[in-house]
């Protein structure tokens, strides 16, 4: 502003530096807090589906597994029925419990299991097969997370061109006269 005595003071290169860090820490703390969220969320729809061991066996309780259907039920009402659901499952153990005596290797993915059911065709575990398949199709990564990365890199990199020129213009060049 005309008048004005003092000089605006710029930051110097380390504190822009420590800026530039600080932001980029800031934005990949959250991004691995979005992730977090996400995957506890996926976890609690759909972490019965994931542990395909316990699912086939008869470990576990039928009344928790029960009602993990019926809340999953509840969450693709249009899609799967959740009482099916339970029933379909007590099924496919029935059905493994055979394989496991004849020596036939058990699935150990969902994907293993979802190929596995669909064998058996499409209308014999229709809410199982379908269970299945929105997890499988659910995405699980965030690719905010590695856009963040990607800025840095370009943040690092305008900086490291900034200092190389303003190195360069620093330096006078020598003139052989001199």
């Amino acid at each position: 502003m005309p008048g004005e005595e003092a000089r605006d003071a710029g930051l110097t290169m380390e504190e822009e530096l420590s800026s530039v860090i600080k932001l980029a820490i800031d934005t990949l703390a959250q991004e691995i807090d979005d992730r977090s969220k996400r995957l506890r969320d996926l976890n609690s729809r759909f972490g019965f589906l994931l542990d395909i061991n316990s699912l086939l066996s008869s470990d576990r309780e039928p009344e928790d597994l029960s009602h993990q259907c019926a809340d999953f039920g509840l969450q693709y009402e249009g899609d799967v029925n959740g009482t099916s659901l339970y029933e379909e499952i007590l099924g496919r153990r029935m059905l493994f419990k055979r394989r496991q005596q004849s020596t036939l290797l058990l699935p150990s993915s969902a994907e293993e299991l979802l190929k596995a059911t669909i064998q058996y065709g499409k209308d014999v575990f229709p809410n199982l097969r379908t269970a299945l398949q929105i997890l499988l199709t659910m995405s699980v990564s965030v690719a905010s997370c590695e856009r963040s990365f990607s800025k840095l890199k370009l943040i690092k990199t305008h900086l490291r061109s900034t200092v190389t020129q303003d190195t360069r213009t620093s330096h006078k060049p020598r003139n052989s006269l001199n």
